[in-house]
């Protein structure tokens, strides 16, 4: 714990503690991790939660610190969250407003997301193409699977497959300007155990992505005679800027200095703030802490601000002591407030049927304010394109794979048929329970997020 000039105490490990290399090991085979054991993992073990980060020269198990215990607890199983991993980061509007009130050009946004709307106009010529904007998930793989096996892109289940995901993230662009930054990583937060960075300094270290770029632009120290799987980890060296959502103040972005720590190359696709300094980094950044929150951690050049500003006091008032019970009502239902509660309901429900709203004819669709914000230039892009129409891909024209066919196929057409007809019944259940208009929704999971959580589930 640290405590400034100003008198506030700062834990610069709040939310953290460590495992060890062995037992996270353990962790990860239970938990079907495959290759190299994640950094770091979030958990909730007893009345403790937080995140544990490897530590190869512990030799406990767990080590736990007191900001991570939340209420006493007997139980002991060990629940695991999330683990560190390659995430993809991207920019959103509460990123965007702020990178632009920090000196950003608009040119650069509108560049970034001319990439993604150019990308996503090849999805029927180059469908690798458009796996770079999808996260590294299972129907990522499956769309490989299918493409690497010589499916073209006209066959109608990928074709409807990536017209959804096209219509999805124009979705995404028009409401949230959600735009993949390619050199950027979505990372968890983590402290430096060895006690070596500085102030204004952090460690970033990542794997290689599983996804196209954007550009032709390759991974830093790129050797293409090496695979995917046996290319090591790179280390980000020189400026990065990190932020978490929701980011609403111009001091919860923060540009640090990313280093090389040869201690801490074992902490991958994870940030490792220090453990020095007069405030917590993560905590000048929306209040943070380091119990599993994620950070946006990008080294674009472009996406460095020349500005930056103060971070903001996130410290919380002390809470006002009431004079009586809370569960003592003095006035109940006669009390002035309920009164005046009362009248405001009654004429809140009858509103419509008191007040006739009249529209004049020429503010009929028309926008009442132009923005001149790069958010608003970016929408007005968008809307040249002409509104996404998800239903319509189901129009794709059928074709015939002969490779599919084999010998013999005539004597398991009823058995098939009858198969067909009991997916197509459990098809069409979840799809009216959702409100889920296509198959391609279901499987690229790119529906309603409450209805894709269920579903996923």
């Amino acid at each position: 714990m640290w405590r400034s000039s100003s008198g506030k105490r700062y834990v610069f490990s709040d939310g953290i503690g460590k495992i060890s290399s062995d037992f996270a090991e353990l962790v990860a085979r239970k938990c079907d991790i495959e290759g190299v054991s994640p950094s770091a993992f979030q958990i909730r073990y007893g009345g403790y939660k937080g995140v544990v980060a490897k530590d190869p020269n512990s030799s406990k198990k767990l080590s736990l610190r007191s900001s991570m215990r939340k209420f006493h607890s007997d139980h002991t199983k060990l629940d695991v969250l999330a683990w560190t991993k390659e995430q993809p980061c991207y920019l959103n509007r509460q990123m965007i407003t702020l990178l632009s009130t920090l000196g950003v050009s608009d040119s650069v946004f509108e560049k970034k997301h001319k990439e993604v709307v150019d990308t996503l106009d090849f999805v029927l010529i180059d469908p690798m193409k458009i796996l770079c904007l999808m996260p590294p998930r299972e129907h990522t793989k499956f769309l490989k699977d299918l493409v690497s096996c010589g499916i073209k892109p006209s066959e109608p289940f990928l074709s409807m497959m990536l017209h959804y995901i096209r219509e999805s993230k124009l979705v995404e662009l028009r409401t949230k300007t959600r735009i993949l930054i390619p050199k950027g990583r979505s990372m968890m937060g983590c402290m430096d155990e060895t006690n070596t960075l500085e102030y204004g300094q952090v460690f970033v270290r990542c794997s290689y992505s599983t996804n196209l770029s954007l550009t032709s632009e390759s991974s830093p120290t790129q050797d293409p005679t090496l695979t995917l799987d046996s290319k090591p980890p790179y280390n980000i060296i020189g400026d990065v800027v990190v932020a978490k959502s929701p980011c609403l103040h111009p001091g919860d972005v923060r540009v640090l200095k990313a280093i090389a720590v040869t201690d801490l190359n074992h902490m991958t696709d994870c940030i490792v703030f220090p453990q020095k300094g007069h405030r917590p980094h993560p905590n000048e950044c929306s209040g943070s802490d380091l119990d599993g929150d994620l950070y946006f951690v990008s080294w674009d050049p472009e996406l460095i601000p020349p500005n930056t500003y103060e971070p903001m006091d996130y410290t919380a008032e002390e809470p006002q002591a009431l004079d009586h019970e809370v569960t003592i009502q003095r006035g109940e239902g006669r009390s002035k407030q309920c009164l005046e509660l009362a009248k405001m309901f009654s004429a809140a429900v009858d509103f419509q049927n008191r007040v006739e709203v009249k529209i004049p004819p020429h503010l009929y669709n028309k926008l009442a304010h132009k923005s001149k914000t790069v958010i608003g230039k970016l929408f007005r892009e968008l809307k040249k394109l002409g509104p996404p129409s998800i239903s319509s891909i189901s129009s794709t024209p059928l074709s015939h794979d002969k490779d599919l066919v084999f010998m013999g196929f005539q004597n398991h057409i009823e058995l098939a048929t009858d198969y067909k007809k009991s997916y197509d019944s459990k098809l069409r259940h979840l799809m009216d329970t959702f409100g889920i208009e296509t198959e391609a929704e279901i499987v690229c999971r790119y529906g309603d997020d409450r209805a894709a959580h269920r579903v996923g589930r």
